[in-house]
């Protein structure tokens, strides 16, 4: 049996119609610069694409939580600086007292117990400096803290107290 002339004219419209649908796809590639544009162009990647796709919700999902957890966290930070405000009130007026020279000896032997435990004041310090530069390297504003009191995340304006006698701080919801 020979090869007819209508066998090769088929055979050569079909390679010339490939390289033409070939052309075109690299010249869209070369337009757009993606490789595959749609993913029936490479069913091989399709779990390629799937992940890609899982990660891209994942990713947006943490964008959401991101945002949860920062409004739930701002009560705390303003609970925080509260504190911080008045540990450093506390530690001027102390510092004030002792160098006073009328202060009662009752006064001054209160100011000592919480001068000689101050470090507790200067552990809640560096906390503060620690998280800040946290935060400023992160490319964050303000002062954080995170609070583990349940009521403290409901409350908008949380309560703080300070016994200086005992160096405890106690943060309530209101």
């Amino acid at each position: 049996m020979g090869i007819s002339d209508n066998y090769l004219f088929t055979k050569l419209l079909n390679i010339n119609s490939n390289v033409r649908s070939q052309v075109e796809r690299y010249s869209i590639e070369l337009s757009t610069g993606r490789k595959i544009n749609a993913p029936s162009e490479a069913p091989d990647d399709y779990p390629y694409f799937v992940k890609l796709s899982d990660k891209a919700d994942k990713l947006s999902q943490y964008m959401q939580n991101r945002n949860i957890a920062s409004t739930y966290l701002s009560p705390a930070e303003n609970a925080l600086e509260q504190v911080w405000d008045n540990l450093q009130n506390i530690r001027q007026k102390a510092l004030y007292i002792l160098n006073e020279p009328d202060a009662a000896a009752e006064n001054r032997n209160d100011i000592k117990f919480v001068l000689e435990n101050s470090t507790k004041l200067y552990q809640f310090e560096n906390f503060f400096v620690r998280v800040e530069k946290i935060r400023q390297q992160k490319g964050m504003g303000g002062v954080l803290g995170v609070g583990s009191a349940k009521g403290l995340i409901k409350s908008e304006k949380p309560n703080v107290k300070f016994d200086v006698k005992q160096m405890i701080m106690v943060i309530q919801p209101l």
